[in-house]
């Protein structure tokens, strides 16, 4: 299994050329939420403070501005401190 990467404070441009502002938004309330990416997803934090557990991983705290890819195949559990909204958007498998 593949480990989450996070990227703090990517530049502005970087985010330009990634269409981000373009990404669909989600929001979590404060609190465990769970879920199974089937597919990988990229998806930076407008706002709030969280913790991402993920099996035999260190948790790693996200925060507003931080740019996260999720590997396909992942079992992350959101522990949600402070509410958060993020664009997202899910990439597509890599055929080798």
């Amino acid at each position: 299994m593949d480990t989450i990467l996070i990227e703090r404070s990517p530049a502005p441009s970087k985010l330009e050329v990634l269409g981000v502002d373009t990404w669909p938004c989600r929001n979590l309330e404060p609190g465990d939420h769970t879920r199974l990416y089937t597919l990988g997803e990229e998806c930076c934090l407008i706002c709030g403070k969280a913790v991402l557990h993920q099996e035999a991983e260190e948790p790693l705290a996200a925060q507003r501005g931080d740019l996260l890819l999720i590997p396909s195949g992942s079992k992350v559990r959101w522990e949600v401190i402070q509410p958060v909204t993020y664009q997202f958007r899910p990439l597509e498998p890599v055929n080798i």
